[in-house]
């Protein structure tokens, strides 16, 4: 009777265990029926259809311009190409009409007060091939003005003339004949020492732009 009993309150409670969420059951894939992946397949390719003659265009214009470029030798000139172009047909103007000329090589030279250029050349006259050296220089306060150098052949019946005569303007002549041939002669020695000061350029690209007349008689 002493003892007192537990109350429901004091009594250790039981702890309620969580039930695990249920798995839900994996739904099966719908198989598309054939009618359906027709129709898919048709909607892909009328998008392709629609997307290929635009992609075609875009490749051939890409294609086009590549072409373009590659032809079109105006586009891809460069300033050293440029000043060659002008040299070979100045000196092209110099020779008599129905000369054959052919550039074998070239190199310009840039300053700051004028441009140079070494032609290399073979000339055909009435069945007599010449090779010859040209020097160009163009001052560039006076572009318009082209000078054309060559080397003198100082056993030439003209030059001994010239440095015997009687006259002297044909000996001063002469006298400026030689320094100019001496400069061209000493431009051709750099060229071949393989001074970096000289570009070569592409033969190709100065023969196809020869376009100049033959006024010489």
């Amino acid at each position: 009777e002493g003892e007192k009993a537990e109350s429901s309150e004091d009594a250790p409670k039981e702890k309620k265990k969580k039930k695990a969420p249920e798995k839900k059951e994996k739904r099966e894939k719908k198989e598309k029926s054939p009618e359906e992946k027709a129709e898919i397949k048709a909607n892909i390719l009328k998008v392709v259809k629609t997307i290929a003659p635009f992609a075609a265009v875009i490749a051939a214009c890409a294609l086009g311009f590549a072409a373009c470029l590659f032809m079109n030798t105006d586009i891809m000139k460069s300033d050293g190409e440029k000043l060659a172009i002008k040299s070979a047909n100045a000196f092209n103007s110099s020779l008599p009409l129905n000369s054959d000329l052919c550039i074998y090589k070239a190199y310009v030279r840039n300053s700051t007060a004028e441009d140079e250029c070494m032609l290399y050349t073979f000339t055909e006259y009435m069945g007599v091939r010449t090779t010859k050296i040209c020097r160009v220089v163009i001052e560039k306060s006076d572009p318009d003005t082209i000078n054309l150098y060559y080397i003198i052949d100082p056993k030439s019946p003209t030059y001994l003339a010239m440095r015997s005569s009687s006259d002297p303007k044909d000996r001063i002549e002469a006298s400026i004949l030689q320094n100019y041939s001496d400069l061209t002669e000493a431009a051709d020695a750099d060229i071949r020492s393989g001074s970096e000061e000289w570009k070569r350029i592409d033969c190709a690209k100065i023969n196809a732009n020869i376009t100049s007349a033959q006024s010489n008689h």
